[in-house]
């Protein structure tokens, strides 16, 4: 096919994202990016990797992914959240990471940032899958992909990032992320991972998409659409449904409605416990 559509053809005879055709790129494109991901820690591993890129090549990072894992101990947020000094200058001196001060002290920063923001929103997979686009009903041309750039949920996700004081999210790395963890599926038209990755997206748990604009809306965010007694009625419906599959850690029971919800007609702010258990619904 033609460099102009966006399209290559592998030796395997595979059809792929022009990008994803080598040696480096080819199982990152064809196994991960644009899945669907709801995982905390990866998703939190996925924003730091994606901030130490700027300036480099995703190629340079994802060679080095592995090192990064064992030097930020895996990504898990509140182990992160707890470096102090002596880490920032083991971090400094460790030659298998990107070696940027200010990006490891942002990462330091964000990984306690990403603690107010469970607290509030119950998971970082809530926070961040309230941000996404509208659903296509088709992958896009090249053209139309370069055409679109950056979208609008990108820009608001990394300025309330930024107000939340997060650093490295501007709107190009918040996009990159959402592309890599399926919020949006970029792959153009034509690629055989962008197939399976649009199955993966449209039989992607609705309980996800419900509980983040839930979380939203209960915390004042004008993105939230969704009501309680909304939730209720589509969870019991689908749970009635044969092939799907029954969450043990489902609440027993939801309020009739947000007026029901003494919590916020109250105007006070959402407990841990509250939090706690929405987030349960993203354990995968």
């Amino acid at each position: 096919m033609a460099a102009s559509s966006g399209i290559s053809v592998g030796p395997d005879g595979v059809a792929r994202c022009s990008w994803g055709d080598s040696d480096d790129y080819r199982r990152y494109h064809d196994t991960e990016w644009g899945r669907p991901v709801v995982d905390d820690r990866r998703l939190f591993e996925k924003l730091v990797l994606e901030g130490f890129m700027s300036g480099l090549s995703w190629l340079t990072i994802l060679r080095k992914r592995e090192h990064f894992r064992a030097a930020f101990r895996d990504f898990d947020p509140a182990v992160v959240a707890r470096f102090g000094a002596r880490d920032a200058a083991r971090l400094m001196a460790d030659a298998g990471i990107v070696r940027n001060r200010a990006k490891i002290d942002a990462t330091i920063n964000n990984a306690r940032r990403h603690a107010e923001l469970v607290k509030e929103f119950g998971s970082l997979a809530a926070y961040v899958w309230g941000y996404e686009p509208k659903p296509r009903k088709a992958l896009l041309a090249h053209a139309a992909l370069i055409e679109r750039g950056v979208p609008d949920e990108a820009v608001a996700m990394s300025k309330d990032l930024r107000r939340r004081g997060w650093a490295f999210v501007g709107p190009t790395t918040v996009h990159s992320f959402m592309q890599a963890m399926g919020l949006v599926n970029d792959h153009v038209r034509g690629c055989a991972a962008g197939l399976e990755v649009e199955r993966l997206r449209r039989n992607f748990s609705p309980f996800v998409r419900l509980t983040a604009k839930i979380e939203a809306r209960e915390a004042g965010d004008e993105r939230g659409l969704v009501s309680s007694a909304v939730f209720k009625t589509v969870c019991g419906a689908l749970l009635r449904r044969p092939g799907w599959v029954r969450f043990p850690s489902i609440p027993a029971s939801f309020p009739a409605d947000d007026s029901q919800d003494d919590s916020h007609s109250s105007g006070r702010p959402r407990t841990a416990t509250d939090a706690s258990g929405r987030a349960r619904l993203f354990a995968t």
